[in-house]
């Protein structure tokens, strides 16, 4: 069942949702790293791009299919989009903290 524009409503066969899951380790990797090389535009903006791939992996969830381990996968959930950009954003602060520790400033 298709809810707002793409967001499924329930969670079902290749639908995934969980608030957190295993692929939010990967939306934490993402902030850190997106953090280094665009993390001067603040976490506003980086949470607002993260958040228009959100949306795109909903219009497009086929592209996001991984080999046959995803084959089912038709999207997420809101709540899972929500995870995932909380997720997003533990890793920015990380990256954050990690910064003001030991200098790594990123690309400026």
């Amino acid at each position: 069942m298709q809810g707002l524009q793409g967001w499924q409503t329930f969670s079902g066969v290749g639908v995934n949702g969980a608030l957190f899951d295993i692929w939010s380790l990967m939306h934490v990797l993402t902030g850190t790293i997106q953090g280094y090389f665009i993390g001067f535009l603040g976490l506003c903006m980086n949470a607002l791009l993260h958040v228009a791939f959100e949306v795109f992996e909903q219009f497009y969830p086929e592209l996001f299919r991984v080999n046959n381990a995803n084959a089912n996968y038709t999207g997420d959930t809101i709540l899972n989009s929500i995870g995932d950009v909380i997720a997003f954003t533990v890793g920015f602060m990380l990256w954050r903290l990690l910064s003001g520790l030991h200098g790594l400033h990123g690309l400026r």
